[in-house]
């Protein structure tokens, strides 16, 4: 197995994770839940990778953090990664992930409009 895929079911067992916290904890609906839980644990894993960074060990695939921003956390990404000033002299991927994020708010506002 690749460590892509590692990285992938450690980030889809976190993700599991915090949607339970939130769902039963707090007793939020299912999206809000999910949103908050895709944010939290894209934060966490740029978190960690500035601080695997520091090592020079092996880090977290960037494809792994495209996959999270088009899951819906392309805005908390670009934040944290400037926050933390962690690949934020990276124009490919600040790029990729802005367009994701443009992406983003075109669709909602699309389903927005279209439902009212």
């Amino acid at each position: 197995m690749t460590a892509f895929k590692y990285y992938f079911c450690y980030f889809l067992f976190l993700l599991g994770l915090i949607t339970y916290f939130f769902i039963f904890a707090f007793g939020l609906p299912i999206i809000i839940a999910y949103l908050l839980s895709i944010n939290t644990t894209s934060a966490l894993l740029v978190i960690i990778d500035k601080s695997i960074a520091k090592t020079k060990s092996y880090r977290i695939p960037e494809n792994l953090m495209y996959l999270m921003s088009l899951l819906g956390s392309a805005l908390i990404i670009l934040v944290t990664c400037y926050l933390f000033k962690h690949k934020y002299k990276k124009d490919r991927f600040i790029i990729i992930n802005f367009v994701i994020l443009l992406l983003q708010i075109v669709l909602f506002n699309f389903i927005k409009y279209s439902y009212q």
